[in-house]
């Protein structure tokens, strides 16, 4: 089943906001941690607030924001995990954190969290030399 029927069917009387996108978003309220990859060090994990979630990616708040354009881990409860990728097996997961792309990163003035928009990495792009690169960084 895809990621948005399963979020759909979670989520059946709350309006998905569209906007201009291609992939419906939906609510996602959960807590969870994230690692910055970055050629020369792995940062620590820090913590984050799930906003909201598409098929194509997830929109998070944290205090200490990625870089715009780096790749992080997302580390999110094994049973919320597990029913996404049960959904997507296109998504590349390693011990159970799903790889992500940073596309933008915005803070929010009213209260001084960076809103981050990650899109997640597909198994189609582990050939590319970027995500060879970041799959070296974690020896996988």
């Amino acid at each position: 089943m895809p990621l948005t029927k399963l979020l759909f069917e979670k989520n059946k009387g709350s309006n998905p906001s569209r906007e201009k996108r291609n992939a419906s978003r939906f609510s996602f309220d959960c807590l969870f941690k994230f690692q910055t990859l970055n050629p020369v060090f792995l940062k620590e994990f820090q913590s984050a607030k799930g906003q909201n979630i598409s098929e194509s990616g997830l929109l998070f708040k944290t205090v200490t924001p990625p870089p715009r354009k780096s790749y992080v881990l997302i580390a999110v409860d094994k049973k919320i995990l597990g029913e996404f990728i049960a959904a997507d097996r296109q998504l590349i997961v390693i011990d159970h954190k799903i790889l992500a792309k940073v596309m933008r990163t915005h803070l929010n003035l009213e209260n001084g969290l960076f809103e981050i928009g990650a899109r997640f990495v597909r198994v189609s792009e582990r050939s590319s030399k970027e995500v060879e690169d970041v799959m070296k960084i974690l020896r996988v």
